[in-house]
């Protein structure tokens, strides 16, 4: 079956043959991503030694070795649906399972995590870098100020998070569904700005709310039903996680910065309108 799924990724991926079973090769396509890519595969390596969860389940990690590029890795490969697949014919029985799963995903972090007071400065430092990379831009004064609504509300109170262990790039583009929705796989790991259980809520909910992966596959998609059931799936995330202090708090600063470190991404007209858009739905 042919991927349906793109992204910003500095890597190739394909499917091959090791010792007669398929797996799949991840490749840094430059020298430059190879470190990178190889903290990526730590990072899943060791989730998927410290999960727990019957219903997630992480690639192992076969084998891996330096490239012409400078790294390449091994991973189990996984026969389930991209969520495109799944989404077309899902029931109301599987999304709540796939819900689950991603809410006992999450747990799992939590029960991890330390809620810690975050200095403004670290939060002010990542908006300058992403400031830093705006010169040629499309809308540039336009994402000056919203990066400096964002500058604000970092100042505004302070922030209390829980930090601890996190996927990184938790969207729907980076994870598959087994056909009873049984289990999910997750894949993609991701070096992150800040090791919070939050961000992994903010990557979720940049699909369910606002519908980011529509953008990024090149499957034909029933718009009608992927809003419902976008809505239906953050309903119960939201609902979830609004038990927690932090999350009523700090969700739309933590989901903004999130929305903003795509700008350095905006090669399509259509992402440059999906970021402005979403943070003015946010208050920035």
């Amino acid at each position: 079956m042919k991927p349906t799924v793109s992204g910003n990724s500095g890597c190739q991926l394909s499917l091959t043959q090791r010792n007669g079973v398929t797996v799949v090769q991840k490749r840094a396509t430059t020298a430059a991503y190879a470190p990178r890519l190889r903290a990526q595969i730590d990072k899943q390596r060791c989730a998927a030694r410290r999960n727990r969860l019957p219903g997630v389940h992480i690639p192992a990690i076969v084998a891996e070795q330096p490239s012409p590029q400078g790294y390449c890795a091994w991973m189990e490969y996984l026969n389930y649906q991209d969520y495109s697949q799944f989404f077309a014919t899902a029931s109301l029985a599987k999304l709540d399972r796939l819900a689950r799963h991603l809410i006992d995903f999450i747990e799992a972090e939590l029960a991890e995590a330390t809620l810690t007071d975050v200095p403004a400065q670290h939060f002010l430092d990542k908006l300058d870098a992403i400031a830093r990379q705006l010169p040629g831009l499309a809308n540039r004064d336009a994402k000056q100020a919203q990066l400096a609504a964002l500058a604000r509300r970092v100042k505004a109170q302070p922030v209390v998070l829980p930090l601890g262990p996190n996927h990184g790039d938790l969207t729907l583009a980076n994870l598959m569904v087994s056909q009873d929705a049984s289990r999910i796989g997750l894949f993609d790991f991701l070096d992150s700005y800040l090791d919070s259980p939050l961000v992994d809520i903010a990557k979720v909910r940049q699909d369910t709310q606002f519908h980011w992966s529509r953008l990024m596959t090149r499957a034909r998609i029933d718009r009608a039903r992927y809003r419902i059931v976008m809505r239906y799936l953050d309903q119960q995330i939201d609902q979830h996680f609004h038990a927690y202090p932090w999350y009523r708090q700090h969700y739309t600063l933590i989901q903004g910065i999130n929305i903003a470190r795509i700008f350095p991404y905006e090669h399509q007209p259509q992402v440059s309108d999906f970021t402005h858009n979403t943070l003015t739905q946010l208050g920035f």
